[in-house]
């Protein structure tokens, strides 16, 4: 049997928001973990076994996601930090919190994502999208076969943020806190970050689950005050750029998986020379 066939398959199916098994079930391939393999065999591996500490950022983005799509669980998992932490009340309250499994943002951060949270709210678009949502951080699982296989499957994942019937049309929508979100901008983190290709993982494993979504769209919130809202639906030629690039990761993940090597960095002398930016005689 090989390594592929014992990596096992998992019940296809979407799970509502109250999931609390999906982050535990590291043996399914999610698209956070593949991305990774943009940078290497070795670093996916590294990722997979030991996903990096979250940033003040990622804590950020996560209570937007939480107060805006399960505001009820928001109470639960974020909390503002008020205390001062150098009187005895503050070091109690502050030893409280981090022995429970509340999250502690500084009254800025937490002011921040309630104001993105209202605009958000405020955008005629945006509303209808998160408040019609058929789904909201749902999550969905599906087999995947290798592409070049005869049979092999890989286990996979997703996190979705919403899936909204508007009209006769399926959105599949992801909400995102990014530094700029004007159009160019949002094109250049839509490469930058693998966006198209997290949305094209996303849709695939809702096809597989008879949902197919007509079009994948982006509610972009922009980091810095006064926090805009943007809506932009990614192009049928970008989502489709995602999925033959997933399908080349899954490729490379899948031969890992079945030789058993990770392998990183190149073993070889590497010739380089100056960006192309650079002309001649520039910075004397």
């Amino acid at each position: 049997m090989s390594e592929l066939k014992k990596y096992g398959e998992v019940a296809t199916c979407l799970v509502s928001e109250t999931d609390k098994a999906y982050f535990g079930a590291t043996a399914v391939l999610s698209h956070s973990v593949l991305k990774q393999m943009a940078r290497s065999p070795a670093a996916c591996k590294a990722y997979k076994n030991k996903p990096p500490d979250p940033t003040p950022a990622m804590l950020r983005s996560s209570a937007l996601h939480c107060h805006l799509l399960t505001p009820k669980l928001f109470p639960f998992r974020f909390i503002e930090k008020t205390w001062d932490a150098r009187t005895k009340e503050g070091k109690a309250k502050r030893d409280e919190v981090e022995k429970s499994d509340l999250i502690a943002l500084d009254s800025d951060s937490y002011a921040e994502v309630l104001q993105a949270s209202t605009n958000v709210t405020c955008h005629k678009i945006a509303e209808k999208l998160v408040k019609d949502a058929v789904y909201r951080e749902a999550s969905v699982y599906w087999n995947r076969p290798v592409p070049s296989s005869s049979g092999d499957m890989i286990p996979c994942k997703g996190k979705i943020d919403g899936l909204t019937k508007v009209g006769d049309r399926l959105v599949l929508w992801d909400l995102k806190w990014l530094s700029k979100a004007r159009p160019d901008q949002v094109e250049r983190a839509v490469i930058d970050q693998s966006i198209h290709t997290q949305l094209a993982w996303y849709a695939e494993g809702l096809a597989f689950n008879g949902r197919k979504p007509d079009d994948c769209c982006l509610v972009v919130v922009e980091a810095d005050a006064p926090f805009e809202v943007y809506v932009y639906r990614l192009k049928p030629d970008a989502i489709q750029h995602g999925h033959q690039t997933n399908n080349i990761r899954v490729e490379a993940y899948a031969g890992c998986l079945s030789a058993g090597s990770w392998p990183g960095g190149i073993e070889e002398i590497i010739d380089i020379g100056l960006p192309k930016w650079a002309g001649a005689g520039e910075g004397i």
